[in-house]
Parts: structure tokens; C-alpha cells; sequence
């Protein structure tokens, strides 16, 4: 049990999530986006893409890195954000991240919120400099990864197919196809298991 003069202030545990999370989502270097899981799927009865708490190739959204791998699910995915960044409500996603020792405060809601707002819908290469006007915005300490990757372009994963366009999770050619027969059903190459 802590002793009430080890608790820190709600200062210092935003300023370590801050520099957890964009530490990860730099080195990462991508979007964790994909095809969501036959879990969440089943609830919805629709497929589709998106922000993944556990993606492709291993990675992990804002809020996915500060999730144990003990404590993931795939149940996870498809919990929306907006139920998550009230701290007032509760859902799985916050018993976890309690679990995990962090805070249910409305700033830290808050904060998981904005982070999770740059993952989504910021395009990648502009990560650096949202994440560096967030920490200016919040008096945060710039992580060094991320004064290394405003200072080198070069810092950028390569992204895993539709990551670039988080929206749809397809990239679309820039002319309109009029004929559906012209579609190409397989991406990049990768075919769709068949059921």
C-alpha cells in the first residue's frame, strides 16, 4: 500500500502519459488501422476498418500501448473512444487502464483523448509537430524521440496498407472509376481469406 507521501501529483502522471504515449506513437512511426476483429464485428454485424488497440504487425494505438498485454482482449476493439474520455462513465477499456495504474481523472480522459485524436485523424507525418504543440500547450517536456523526429523527416514508418487513409481504411485512385468491374477487390495484393 503507498504511503500518502508517495502519491504523486496529477501533474507528473499526465507529463508521464504524455511521454509514454508519444514516445510509442513516434517509435511506432505508424497508425495501428485495420480490419476489425470478428468479436467486435459479430456486435455490429458490419465489417470495417479502423483504429486498432492491437493492429497489424504489432501495433498499438494511443491507448493500446498503455493497455498490459495480460489485460487485452480483442472484445476491446470497437468500444468507442467517446465512452472512454468522460472519466465520469465507465466502460471496459477504463477498468483496464485502472487496472494498469492509471488515474480515472477527467484530465487524464482528457489527455487520452487528445492523443488518441492525433493517432486517429492527424496524417502521420504531422504527428511530431500536433504532439509538440500539445506539450507546449500543456507545459509538458518535449520526449527526446520526439525532438529527434521534428528535427528528421526521415523518422516515418513506412504504413501497413490503408493506413494513410483512416477513414475508409482503402486508398482510392484520384480518378473516378465508372465501371465497378474495374475495381481491383485485392489491395495491395492481399486477398481476403474466403469463408
Amino acid at each position: 500500500m503507498p504511503m500518502l507521501g508517495s502519491i504523486k501529483p496529477l501533474s507528473d502522471t499526465l507529463a508521464e502519459l504524455y511521454t509514454r504515449v508519444t514516445t510509442h506513437l513516434i517509435t511506432q512511426g505508424r497508425r495501428s488501422w485495420g480490419l476489425l476483429p470478428d468479436e467486435a464485428t459479430a456486435r455490429t454485424g458490419e465489417d470495417s476498418t479502423g483504429c486498432l488497440y492491437r493492429g497489424p504487425d504489432g501495433t498499438m494505438c494511443a491507448i493500446g500501448c498503455l493497455i498490459p498485454d495480460r489485460l487485452y482482449m480483442p472484445s476491446l476493439e470497437r468500444l468507442s473512444l467517446a465512452d472512454l474520455t468522460t472519466a465520469s462513465q465507465w466502460n471496459p477499456v477504463w477498468g483496464i487502464l485502472v487496472a494498469a495504474g492509471i488515474p480515472r481523472e477527467p484530465e487524464v480522459a482528457d489527455l487520452l483523448g487528445r492523443l488518441q485524436e492525433i493517432h486517429d485523424s492527424v496524417p502521420v507525418e504531422d504527428w511530431p509537430t500536433q504532439l509538440a504543440a500539445l506539450a507546449e500547450e500543456e507545459a509538458f517536456p518535449i520526449p527526446e524521440v520526439l525532438a529527434a523526429a521534428l528535427n528528421d523527416p526521415s523518422w516515418i514508418k513506412t504504413p501497413l496498407p490503408g493506413a494513410d487513409r483512416p477513414e475508409t481504411g482503402v486508398e482510392t485512385p484520384d480518378e473516378e472509376i465508372e465501371d465497378p468491374d474495374d475495381i481491383d477487390p485485392t489491395p495491395w495484393g492481399i486477398t481476403p481469406p474466403q469463408y
